[in-house]
C-alpha cells in the first residue's frame, strides 16, 4: 500500500487495538480492529493481540496482504515510558520483536495522556488542565496535566480489588 497510510497500534496494560490511518490534513480513521486482551508477563500474547486485531483491521478495510502498510505508530501506556523520553527496555524489547515478526517499520510513540493532550489542543486554543485516569482491572494510573503538559504522573499496581481511597490517596 502507498505511504499515505499506517497502522497505528494502541496499547494499554491489558489490550491492544489497531487502526489503519490515512494521511492527510487531517488525518483520517479507515477502519478500526477490535480490541484484544494481552498478558504483560507473556510476550507471546502481545504479538498474538497485535497481530488478530491488524488482521481484523486490515479485513474491515478489504486489504490483501500484499497492500498492507509497513508503517505503523504507536499509542503507549505512560508507565512505558521514562522520563527521558525513551521506552523503558523491557517495553522497547516488545516493541522490536512485534516489528521484527510482522515486518513494521515504526514512526514513532506517544503516551497515551500525551495523545489525550494533543487531541484537545487541536479543539482548544488554550491549552487544558486536568486529571486524567486511566483505570485497569489491576492497577490504575493517573497524570496531572498543567496548561497543555503533564506535570506529574502516578501508577499504582493493585493488590485488592480497587477503592475510591486508592485513588484519592494517589
Amino acid at each position: 500500500m502507498e505511504a499515505s497510510y499506517y497502522w497505528l497500534i494502541s496499547i494499554t496494560t491489558e489490550a491492544i487495538s489497531v487502526a489503519l490511518i490515512r494521511r492527510g490534513t487531517p488525518n483520517s480513521l479507515v477502519a478500526l480492529g477490535p480490541e484484544t486482551e494481552w498478558l504483560l508477563n507473556n510476550p507471546d500474547s502481545f504479538l498474538h493481540s497485535v497481530d488478530i486485531s491488524l488482521s481484523a483491521t486490515a479485513e474491515k478495510a478489504g486489504l490483501e496482504p500484499d497492500q498492507e502498510p509497513e508503517t505503523s505508530a504507536f499509542i503507549l501506556p505512560p508507565k512505558w515510558i521514562g522520563n527521558d523520553g525513551k521506552i523503558f527496555p523491557e517495553f522497547l524489547k516488545l516493541l522490536e520483536n512485534l516489528c521484527r515478526s510482522l515486518k513494521l517499520k515504526p514512526l514513532g510513540f506517544i503516551s497515551n495522556d500525551e495523545a489525550f493532550i494533543e487531541s484537545l489542543n487541536k479543539e482548544d486554543s488554550f491549552p487544558p488542565s486536568f486529571i486524567l485516569v486511566y483505570l485497569g482491572l489491576k492497577e490504575f494510573s493517573v497524570s496531572l496535566v498543567y496548561l497543555g503538559e503533564v506535570k506529574k504522573r502516578f501508577h499504582q499496581v493493585l493488590t485488592n480489588d480497587f477503592s475510591p481511597q486508592d485513588l484519592e490517596n494517589a
